[in-house]
């Protein structure tokens, strides 16, 4: 069982064709790092949605902290709005500072960034290679989720439910490549063939009454002294409106 993994770089594919291919399901990207949101997510998600296609979705991921990673949940689930996403929400894991981070402080970081996801009531999973990523994480650390894992020219010689095989698919009427993913594990296969319901609703976005609390949990998790996340996903409104304090934040 195949499937394809999109971003902005296959901006004009037309996902609505792969019905008359070998594929069965899409994973999209949806943002990268704390702020940047994906040109192409709304509207592959629209076509998937169209007709029928099961999706998830990936953040390409910046963090080097347990924070930071938070944060970069935080914002993908405000983007979300609380829309289905079946087969997962992943932190794609692959930067050249987050190759260099201890071990354990990757570990926290990754933890940190699949529990927000898993408590607003979406799936969560890692993405990674398997001699950079997956040599540094144990997949032992994170056997309640998805794992995928890239290996080109062969399976990979660790678990995981899902496996990027190669970045030279092609797919009906499309000119350039596609990653193209292979299903592993039957967990996964199940979620493609919408056999296995979600485990619960996802969370609505909702925000505190007064929104002193949500500047006072800001500027505590600013000083590094409140690692929990922040109440309620991101509004970008609400945020550039008290962001404007900046580095004023550290003297509240």
């Amino acid at each position: 069982m195949l499937g394809i993994d999109l971003s902005h770089y296959q901006d004009g594919l037309d996902l609505s064709q792969l019905k008359n291919s070998e594929y069965r399901f899409a994973i999209l990207k949806l943002s990268e790092g704390r702020s940047l949101d994906d040109s192409s997510f709304e509207k592959f998600y629209a076509a998937a949605e169209a007709n029928g296609i099961p999706v998830g979705a990936y953040v390409y991921s910046h963090a080097l902290n347990a924070s930071v990673a938070t944060e970069e949940a935080v914002h993908a689930l405000s983007l979300l709005r609380g829309r289905k996403l079946p087969l997962g929400l992943y932190m794609d894991v692959e930067t050249t500072g987050q190759m260099q981070l201890p071990k354990e402080q990757l570990k926290e970081t990754v933890l940190a960034f699949v529990k927000t996801v898993t408590n607003a009531g979406y799936r969560a999973g890692i993405y990674g290679s398997e001699y950079n990523t997956w040599a540094r994480l144990s997949s032992a650390d994170f056997k309640d989720y998805t794992l995928w894992v890239a290996h080109y020219g062969q399976a990979p010689a660790i678990y995981c439910d899902l496996w990027q095989k190669t970045d030279k698919g092609s797919f009906p009427g499309w000119y350039g490549k596609v990653d193209v993913d292979e299903v592993v594990s039957d967990n996964f296969k199940r979620l493609v063939e919408a056999k296995d319901a979600p485990k619960k609703d996802p969370v609505a976005a909702t925000f505190p009454p007064d929104p002193s609390i949500m500047i006072l949990q800001m500027v505590l998790q600013y000083n590094g002294y409140w690692d929990g996340g922040i109440t309620g996903y991101k509004s970008e409104d609400f945020f550039k409106q008290y962001f404007e304090f900046g580095e004023d934040m550290k003297n509240c």
